[in-house]
């Protein structure tokens, strides 16, 4: 019995490190599929959200996100006096957080979206610093990321069939659903073993890649979102 006993620390640990693993190859996947494409990067964006309990107000509970991550010059862009804005850039990186109030027993939702035009290898070091913001809260925030990027021609269907799946190759997962129309081809999947997901009729989905061809700049638009993306394509 004493001889598995000793063998419980090293088996905690070695899940311990794959779960590390997983969450560090996953956004290590989104970039190296990114960069697979060719594509410029325009921007990306990762964001944090998470509810949580507190006797702070919302505007209370925005300020101290703001001291968790050392930014003290901001000013608040909301005037509802139940949601709190703040816009702010910090090593040119643009922060906005919002926080609001969710019911009258002092719930609130909160989210710090991180956004940069340059650096993309710079994503697991944003997740590490949106984590730090929200544990005055004592709360693990789920995460979203999108990476927005453009090609300096107007392709045409195959071809961005061609792309979508050429982003999928990177992640190893299992295609859920495709469309497409003569301008545009969005794809979903899953992946095993990433946290956020959403339900998607009797599936899960976690991972989103969308092309747009635009015949009035004469370019071809590509998003990746986790786990889905979250703008208008």
């Amino acid at each position: 019995m004493k001889k598995y006993l000793k063998l419980i620390p090293v088996f905690l640990f070695s899940i311990l490190i794959l779960s590390f693993s997983i969450k560090k190859e996953w956004n290590y996947s989104i970039v190296k599929s990114f960069q697979k494409t060719g594509a410029e990067l325009i921007s990306y964006e990762v964001e944090g959200h998470a509810k949580f309990k507190t006797p702070l107000k919302n505007d209370e509970a925005a300020k101290k996100i703001c001291e968790n991550i050392s930014i003290y010059n901001y000013s608040p862009i909301s005037t509802d006096p139940s949601e709190t804005v703040i816009e702010c850039k910090k090593n040119n990186i643009k922060y906005t957080i919002k926080t609001k109030n969710i019911d009258n027993n002092g719930e609130i939702y909160a989210s710090v979206a991180m956004s940069q035009e340059n650096d993309l290898e710079n994503i697991n070091n944003i997740r590490k610093i949106i984590s730090e913001c929200f544990k005055t809260f004592n709360v693990k925030p789920s995460y979203s990321t999108l990476v927005c990027g453009k090609f300096d021609r107007c392709m045409n269907l195959k071809e961005m069939e061609y792309k979508s799946k050429e982003v999928f190759d990177g992640f190893s997962c299992h295609i859920v659903d495709e469309y497409c129309d003569p301008n545009m081809v969005s794809t979903c999947g899953y992946v095993h073993g990433i946290k956020e997901k959403l339900n998607y009729g009797n599936k899960y989905i976690n991972i989103n890649a969308a092309l747009r061809a635009s015949k009035s700049y004469d370019c071809t638009y590509i998003w990746i979102g986790s786990p889905i993306i979250s703008v208008e394509y």
